[in-house]
């Protein structure tokens, strides 16, 4: 995984080949200085690494305490005790120190140095602040105060994995570690390699992570340069970044001025439409003057109209009670004509069923006299059948006889039939009889 180097001297880089396989880490910078330029932890910290920062200056600990979220930072100096020391700050670069031999020099050189007071605490203290867990590299710059932030580890068990030290006097290539090295080593920690600014120890329960030391950095590291380090390997980057800068500015300004001129355009056009909207508000007042003079015009015409309506339905409200009224009195008089008519009409069928009952019983007598008649004449026929046989069985005997009464027999033939025929002439007068009464109901009816 390749990473971005803000480091000075690569140092990120190299501790990243060693170190680049934990996931998550955590870390120490002593005299962490800024953020981005110059920093150490940047990369890591991308990486989801988290640590201690510890920066006397107090623009830089805030700047760390801006763009660090997750880290602890403490605002001091560190050195063999809790103590307040005097503090040699010079703004804008990364050697202020707190010893005073080392900012006379700078400021023989002409750097501007301001004095002022920080808290100091002990380097025990620190690895305290970090809490429990592992520290995979602390990192000391301290612009030769390193003795005293090493002699302030105290008996603290705490081992960072990887210790880089600033071992160069500053702004030299001097190498200076001879009076504070020991100390380190009496911690357990053995020289692992030098990159002409620091120099880089491993504890000897990691002694694995030498080999990761065995070489500068080079291609096969795979990192990026962030062009933000204060070295000269990154000015080309800073050069051509500025030029960048400068091709944007004039792309810019370029830019600006056509949108100067849109804006002038803009300008002009929403001056049209304001005189245009002016021309349009005073129509639409003048508009709306003649539309309200309408309006009350027809209000007027309406409320006219509505009285006229009013008047209208009073008077279809009167003429509705009146003919309310009427109405009544007619379905009183056409209830009471219906109540009449409904007993005239009960009398009338009463006096036809009591005529009709009279009727049927004269008609059931009538009707008997005839049955006993009918019975007669079967008598009668009975006998004319007998006679008949009789007349039959002796026809040879009284042949002669016979002939001598055909007159008698002629007559009483011709006495059978008028029988016969009147029989038939009571049957017909006995059915007109019996309807009768319903042809007189019918015929009333229809009458009516």
């Amino acid at each position: 995984m390749s990473i971005t180097s803000y480091a000075q001297n690569f140092e990120d880089v190299m501790l990243w080949r060693a170190l680049g396989h934990i996931e998550p880490g955590r870390y120490v910078d002593i005299g962490a200085q800024d953020p981005i330029v110059d920093s150490v932890s940047l990369a890591f910290h991308e990486r989801g690494w988290r640590g201690v920062h510890v920066e006397p200056t107090p623009h830089y600990a805030q700047l760390l305490r801006e763009q660090r979220v997750g880290d602890v930072v403490i605002q001091a100096a560190v050195g063999e005790n809790s103590s307040v020391l005097r503090f040699f700050e010079i703004p804008g670069t990364g050697i202020s120190t707190a010893d005073a031999a080392i900012a006379e020099q700078h400021r023989q050189r002409g750097f501007d140095i301001h004095e002022i007071t920080v808290p100091c605490i002990a380097l025990s203290a620190v690895f305290e602040a970090a809490g429990e867990g592992e520290i995979h590299w602390l990192k000391i710059d301290v612009e030769g105060f390193e003795r005293h932030v090493l002699s302030g580890w105290g008996a603290s068990s705490v081992r960072p994995w990887i210790v880089v030290v600033e071992s160069t006097l500053p702004l030299t290539q001097i190498e200076d570690y001879g009076d504070w090295e020991s100390i380190l080593i009496g911690y357990g920690y053995s020289f692992a390699y030098f990159d002409g600014l620091n120099r880089y120890y491993v504890a000897t329960a990691h002694a694995e992570l030498k080999a990761a030391f065995r070489s500068p950095p080079n291609v096969f590291d795979r990192f990026l340069l962030s062009g933000t380090s204060s070295s000269p390997f990154h000015s080309l980057i800073e050069a051509r970044y500025n030029e960048r800068c400068v091709q944007a500015s004039a792309e810019a300004d370029l830019k600006v001025a056509d949108a100067n001129r849109n804006v002038e355009q803009l300008i002009a056009q929403i001056a049209a439409l304001e005189h245009a909207r002016n021309e349009a508000e005073h129509n639409a007042e003048s508009r709306m003057q003649l539309l309200s003079q309408q309006a009350d015009m027809f209000r007027q015409e309406a409320e006219a109209r509505r009285n006229e309506l009013a008047q209208r339905d009073q008077f279809f409200a009167e003429q509705l009670r009146a003919n309310q009224a009427g109405c009544e009195e007619l379905f009183t008089a056409y209830a009471q004509t219906s109540e009449n008519e409904r007993a005239r009409l009960e009398s009338t069928i009463l006096g036809a069923i009591g005529e009709l009952a009279a009727r049927d019983e004269e008609l059931a007598n009538h009707l008997s006299a005839l049955r006993e008649q009918s019975d007669r004449e079967s008598a009668m026929l009975a006998h004319i059948d007998s006679l008949q046989r009789s007349r039959e069985a002796f026809e040879g005997e009284v042949t002669e006889s016979a002939l001598a009464r055909s007159e008698d027999i002629d007559n009483l033939q011709h006495k059978l039939a008028a029988t016969q025929d009147e029989l038939a002439s009571i049957r017909t007068a006995w059915s007109w009889v019996a309807t009768s009464p319903f042809r007189r109901i019918f015929g009333r009816r229809q009458s009516r």
